[in-house]
């Protein structure tokens, strides 16, 4: 039982002492997180900040989150105004064809600079839905402002670069 001890503890110590073993201290050091070009291309959820504008009208740029549906992903950034009202504009992207969930909003047939357009009004939200192409649909929310300053943000957003998100 005695020999059982040392020979544990050697295996441990060179299970610690494999190359490529490092001590767990923290660095301060930066680290590179960009991705090399390749042969593929980057997938969409690493290009989508390059459809965010870092203002709309008055609102600043101020966060990128993304969710993962099982229809697809949903790029949401959120905008601050200088009275620190609040915008989010979210990027919804279900390939190829967007989702059947969408269609009922679209039923009137308004649109917004030639693409189909939809105002969801719900106590305290309101969310002007743009549709681009089948599958994205861009929404522009908010709590504390109306219809005419979601228009505003909408006439200063770039619906090409979201086109130009699907490979």
């Amino acid at each position: 039982m005695n020999q059982i001890k040392p020979i544990a503890l050697l295996s441990l110590c060179f299970l610690l002492l494999t190359p490529g073993c490092k001590d767990s201290k923290t660095s301060t050091e930066s680290v590179s997180t960009a991705v090399t070009a390749g042969p593929a291309e980057a997938p969409v959820g690493v290009k989508s900040r390059s459809a965010f504008p870092n203002q709309i009208g008055s609102y600043v740029f101020d966060g990128l989150k993304t969710k993962k549906h099982a229809w697809g992903e949903a790029y949401s950034a959120s905008y601050k105004s200088p009275d620190k009202d609040k915008l989010k504009v979210v990027i919804n992207d279900a390939p190829p064809k967007g989702r059947e969930a969408w269609i009922p909003f679209f039923a009137a047939g308004d649109t917004y600079k030639g693409r189909p357009m939809a105002l969801d009004k719900k106590p305290g939200k309101l969310t002007m839905m743009i549709r681009v192409g089948d599958r994205f649909r861009v929404d522009f929310k908010t709590r504390t402002a109306d219809h005419i300053a979601l228009r505003a943000a909408a006439d200063s957003f770039d619906f090409e670069a979201v086109a130009r998100l699907a490979p």
